[in-house]
């Protein structure tokens, strides 16, 4: 599957981590945001410029602010902010799409106290019509407003509609909002363009408050929908709290006349109220026509008077306001209808109202009614079951209204009970008859809709087709089928699978109905399956069977992994035979993941084998990875290969090879290295020489003789030497002249007297901000001293499309090989593990700036370091996570359960095909080698893509992944990455609805 939630767009391909020069440092802020992200939507580039809001609070107050803009996407310009002030205020950010084409930008507005401490606000900016979901950066958000107990609502609860026709008048909406406490709120929009009219209050509004929405068609040509969503977000008493509508906007084309009168919503919510409580909620009808029209509006009850409708005349659009009163009625179920005429058209809607009790115990049935038929005469009576629920526990009953209508059964549990209900014809004419079953047990009986039809010929169910065969590729999406059920006369049924791994839906329905059927492949493997389909109703069960073919071959390898064993020197180690099982003949294909690694032939047809060999000239000493991929057009499978190159028996191995030392002039001298020599399988005497190109006698190294194994100690001195860059040798003769002689190359830099010490204090993990091994691919954060520019540099990007390993003077090295850079500064370095590492168990670790190094750290090296970026930069708490939509994952946009969400993290590790060092990734994704497995609250996740993220750097991975149909519904729901047997930090969240 590819990484569907992020589609390349016309956006910058940098980290915001490096983009905004705070990067992931970890620096507490007492500036508090009513949000950190922004999204602004807009119709095209002539629309009128939309504004939101942002209120500042300080957690130890007050505290002045400056507000700044920066940009992620390419263009610029269209971000603009008002100045800063004293906490606590706010702050309006506006957006302008003059001149830019359809697509998706972003920036973020910074706020910088006077203490040094900032603040991060994203904001994403959304030109025409342009359907591809928002990118995500990375931004070191810093406080996220706590919530508290009081709560907004808004009445009615639905969601705004506003119907009007092209050309047609403008429709307004009022809504009111209140609260539990008296406080403060202000609106979001997100989505909605230059259409709707948005309430603006220059203080902003306080609660209760009746605001009222208007939305216009004008310049609209075509009938569509607009959409989008207000979020209105409490502050001060109601802080953290907040109540999301969806408006919308139906345009349709003017039809003329009162021939196009329409009603919206085309039918009412039912009412409920308690005996003696408060009225329910007037629901509001907006009435509509192709062109202005007169229309009446009259209610009808039974009793009268309990349904009222005002106003009870008007002109479209317009709305009038449907209200209900308990007040002298019992409790029971009261229905009535509301008719709306207009010219020559008249709409009814219906009403239903349920009075209850103070202590209520609702009642439903499936089916809500039922349709039975029988043959007249016959003496056996048609039977079908009615399955009850209730919100509360209840013991049921049920009794029937007609002597040909019997409730024969009802087998109650604590919630729930299942009725079998009798229809007998025996005694009746040919004809409809009509019945209901009174289910008590709640605090309102159910009534249940009977219908019995007498006919001549019996009411035999059918099916098209009779049978059902399914097939499908091992792997690939399971397949589906459709099944119609119908018969003479409407009649009721319900249908089951008798096999796990097959599901039909609805499993009650009416004649005729289209039953689909679903298969869970996840159950199965190659071959062939049989279940069956009934349909019990009308005088006899059918039965549809059902075939399920599942192809393709079951595929593996003997043996599971390969290992080599190389000597430097010795002849290359023989080849390896790698057999290809299945269980019928296949095409395959094989490819290595490293230059050392070869099959052959790279593709034919299993069974069948493949010739695995290595190619170990250049490689030194150590342990070697490597991955055989073997593809199929249904199934995809790796075997690894360990390669271990040993030292030749005739040569001294040197640990490190390379010296470096660094210091200032005049000042005290380097630390003293070890140099190891080993030679295994042999010892060695040898004799050890230092020398310096310059002559000079500031390199020493001791013992000057030894056997193997044996450790020298290299020192300088460089007491009278002057600023600058001085190179040496020690040299390691054997004494036999077969064995090698090996060289270390030693460097002297000094800087001048007053110049700065390259410094480190510690490396972590740009997500997680934890010290631990590093991976191939990995992001890490690096703090000290004197690592670069005072002031903050970030990468760039190379017309390669590569970030580059320089920035300034600064530079870092893993084994002498340096790493891209992300963003420099004399306190912090962002930077990437080269994938080189992969296969290696350790590395040394140097920073270099402007020539003089830091101390050579020896740092653990694993397969994967995974950990999630948070929106806080801390490592903790709202996860680097978009959602299907498009929208940032936080608690004001959780994601549904059931949906996509794509997460963002680091250290998966080297990649397939392996990764290139600083490469920005355009459609080339690279699935890690490792394993991968989410979970959400403990939930394991189905994982519907894993790798690279389109238009990031190279080491930001993607997960796409489905929101489990269980998973706890919150705002910081705990998320987890495991990679090659690797978790993720604890404490990252999620927000799921």
């Amino acid at each position: 599957m590819s990484p569907g939630l992020l589609k390349s767009q016309k956006l910058a391909v940098l980290l915001l981590l490096a983009a905004t020069g705070n990067g992931l440092y970890a620096q507490a802020s007492r500036l508090s945001l009513s949000t950190n992200t922004l999204q602004f939507a807009v119709a095209d580039a002539k629309a009128e410029s939309p504004s939101q809001t942002v209120l500042v609070h300080a957690t130890e107050g007050p505290l002045t602010y400056q507000t700044e803009v920066g940009y992620v996407s390419t263009d610029t310009g269209w971000l603009s902010v008002s100045q800063g002030a004293e906490t606590p205020s706010k702050f309006v950010v506006n957006v302008s799409a003059q001149n830019l084409p359809t697509g998706l930008y972003m920036g973020f507005v910074k706020l910088t106290s006077g203490s040094n401490e900032s603040a991060f606000v994203t904001v994403t900016l959304n030109v025409g019509s342009h359907t591809a979901n928002t990118k995500f950066f990375i931004l070191p958000a810093t406080v996220t407003p706590s919530a508290t107990t009081p709560v907004i609502t808004v009445t009615p609860s639905g969601d705004l509609v506003f119907p009007t026709t092209i050309n047609g008048p403008s429709v307004s909406r009022t809504i009111t909002v209140s609260s539990s406490v008296p406080g403060g709120f202000y609106i979001i929009s997100s989505g909605i363009g230059g259409w709707l009219n948005i309430p603006y209050a220059p203080d902003d509004f306080q609660t209760p408050a009746q605001l009222t929405f208007t939305a216009s068609p004008a310049g609209f040509q075509n009938p569509t929908t607009l959409g989008g969503t207000l979020a209105f977000v409490g502050f001060g008493g109601l802080s953290g709290v907040n109540k999301t509508l969806t408006a919308t906007m139906n345009l349709t084309a003017s039809t003329g006349g009162s021939a196009g009168l329409t009603t919206t919503p085309t039918g009412l919510q039912p009412f409920t109220q308690l005996v003696g409580g408060p009225a329910p909620a007037a629901q509001a009808i907006t009435v509509a026509s192709g062109t202005q029209t007169a229309f009446t509006a009259t209610a009808t009850s039974t009793p009268s008077g309990w349904l009222t409708v005002t106003p009870i005349s008007g002109t479209t659009n317009g709305t009038v306001n449907v209200s209900v009163s308990a007040a002298g009625l019992v409790a029971g179920i009261y229905s009535g209808s509301i008719a709306v005429t207009g010219g020559t058209t008249t709409i009814t809607l219906p009403v239903t109202f349920t009075v209850q009790n103070s202590t209520t115990t609702t009642v439903t049935a499936t089916p809500s009614s039922l349709i039975l038929s029988q043959t007249v005469g016959v003496a056996t009576p048609v039977s079908q079951t009615v399955s009850v629920s209730s919100t509360t526990p209840a013991t049921f009953t049920a009794t029937s209204s007609a002597t040909w209508l019997t409730v024969t059964s009802v087998t109650n549990t604590p919630n729930s009970a299942t009725l079998t209900v009798l229809a007998n014809a025996s005694s009746l004419a040919i004809g409809t008859y009509q019945g209901t079953i009174t289910v008590n047990g709640g605090t309102v009986p159910l009534t249940i809709a009977v219908t019995f039809n007498v006919v001549t010929v019996a009411p035999t169910l059918t099916s098209t087709p009779q049978s059902l065969s399914l097939a499908q590729i091992l792997g690939e999406t399971p397949p589906g089928g459709q099944i119609v059920v119908d018969s003479l006369v409407p009649t009721s049924f319900t249908a089951t699978s008798n096999a796990n791994w097959l599901t039909v839906t609805p499993s009650n329905a009416t004649t005729p109905a289209t039953l689909t059927i679903f298969v869970n492949q996840s159950l199965l493997a190659a071959g062939t399956y049989q279940a069956a389909i009934t349909v019990a109703g009308g005088t006899t069960p059918i039965t549809v069977p059902v075939t399920l073919t599942i192809s393709g071959a079951v595929i593996s390898a003997t043996p599971t992994a390969l290992s080599f064993s190389q000597t430097i020197g010795a002849p290359i180690a023989d080849s390896q035979t790698l057999r290809i099982n299945s269980s019928s003949s296949t095409n395959f294909s094989i490819s290595s993941n490293t230059n050392w690694l070869k099959a052959t032939p790279v593709s034919s047809i299993a069974p069948g084998s493949v010739t695995v060999s290595i190619n170990p000239v250049g490689l030194a000493a150590g342990p070697y990875q490597g991955t055989l991929t073997v593809s199929t057009s249904f199934i995809t499978f790796d075997v690894p290969v360990t390669l271990t190159v040993s030292p030749s028996a005739s040569t001294i191995t040197l640990q490190p090879e390379v010296l470096t030392f660094s210091g200032a002039s005049g000042g005290a001298a380097p630390l003293a290295q070890t140099v190891n020599l080993t030679s295994p399988g042999s010892q060695f005497p040898f004799t050890v020489a230092g020398s310096t190109i310059d002559g000079g006698k500031w390199l020493t190294v001791g013992p000057t003789s030894g056997t193997t194994p044996a450790a020298l100690t290299v020192s300088v001195n460089t007491s009278g030497m002057q600023a600058g860059q001085y190179t040496g040798a020690v040299t390691i003769t054997p004494v036999d002249s077969a064995v090698s002689t090996r060289v270390i190359s030693v460097t002297l830099t000094l800087t001048g007297s007053g110049a700065t010490a390259v410094v480190v204090r510690s490396l972590v993990n740009a997500a997680s901000l934890q010290p631990g091994p590093l991976a191939p691919g990995e992001i890490i954060t690096i703090f000290g001293s004197g690592l670069g520019s005072a002031l903050g540099i970030n990468t760039s990007v190379s017309s390669a499309g590569a970030v580059g390993s320089v920035i300034g003077d600064t530079r870092i090295l893993f084994d002498g090989v340096p790493a891209p850079l992300l963003y420099v500064r004399a306190d912090q370095i962002n930077a990437i593990v080269p994938y080189g590492l992969h296969g290696r168990f350790a590395t040394s670790f140097q920073v270099e700036v402007a020539g003089a190094r830091s101390e050579q750290l020896q740092l653990r090296v694993e397969t994967a370091s995974p950990a999630i970026f948070t929106m806080s930069g801390s490592g903790k708490g709202q996860g680097a996570v978009v959602n299907q939509d498009g929208t940032v994952n936080s608690p004001l946009y959780p994601a549904p359960r059931d949906s996509i969400i794509a997460i963002y993290g680091t250290g998966e590790g080297q990649t397939r095909p392996a990764g290139q060092d600083g490469r920005i990734i355009t459609t080339d994704v690279r699935p890690p080698l490792a394993a991968v497995s989410v979970k959400i609250a403990g939930i394991p996740a189905d994982v519907k893509y894993a790798g690279s993220a389109p238009g990031l750097v190279s080491g930001v991975f993607q997960m796409n992944i489905s929101v489990p149909s269980n998973t706890p519904i919150g705002g910081q729901i705990p998320i987890e990455i495991t990679i090659g047997g690797i978790l993720s930090q604890l404490g990252a969240t999620v927000a799921v609805k």
